[in-house]
């Protein structure tokens, strides 16, 4: 049974970096779109809004290899199996949404070829929206890190809302059950 949950763990670091791969090449053909494409006598790189949608797919796209090094860093270190399904769940959800943000950017750069299947960007859109986000999504509604009950684990955990979600299901635990 113990394998079972350490694959899972294993499972949503995997999709959470291939996210990333899918969003690095998302981010690669829209910079290269943008710089060869030409409207009005200038490249679309030099429109704001294409600055806008590059600027915050290179953003999300800083911030989430950070997320899920340090969740594996967390995981070679031997932090609190629970501690490591939250965190876990918490890179999967972030670099999927992220993707699919990154995706969703990017078809916008390339216009109605943007949905084609012969480019990237709408195979990507296709692929990272279908299903990945319905129970992904899920997640953060019952997301595991209200699974750590004890003060050791919530020690443990990367920040004040994940230590407050703990606190929660401890303070819901010592409730009565309602009749």
């Amino acid at each position: 049974m113990s394998f079972t949950y350490e694959w899972f763990r294993f499972e949503r670091l995997m999709v959470a970096a291939r996210c990333l791969g899918a969003a690095e090449r998302l981010v690669a053909e829209m910079t290269a779109l943008a710089k060869d494409r030409v409207v009005q006598g200038q490249p679309i790189m030099a429109f704001g809004a294409v600055q806008a949608m590059l600027a915050d797919s290179l953003t999300e796209l800083f911030a989430a290899p950070s997320l899920i090094y340090q969740t594996a860093r967390g995981i070679d270190a031997g932090i609190d199996v629970k501690v490591q399904h939250a965190q876990c769940s918490m890179a999967k959800l972030y670099a999927v949404e992220m993707a699919i943000r990154v995706a969703d950017r990017a078809v916008q750069v390339f216009g109605g070829r943007g949905y084609m299947r012969e480019y990237a960007t709408g195979r990507f859109y296709r692929e990272l929206g279908a299903g990945s986000q319905g129970w992904t999504s899920e997640l953060r509604a019952r997301m595991e890190v209200t699974s750590a009950e004890s003060p050791a684990a919530a020690d443990s955990w990367p920040c004040r809302p994940c230590k407050l979600a703990g606190a929660r299901k401890s303070v819901k635990a010592s409730r009565p059950a309602a009749l």
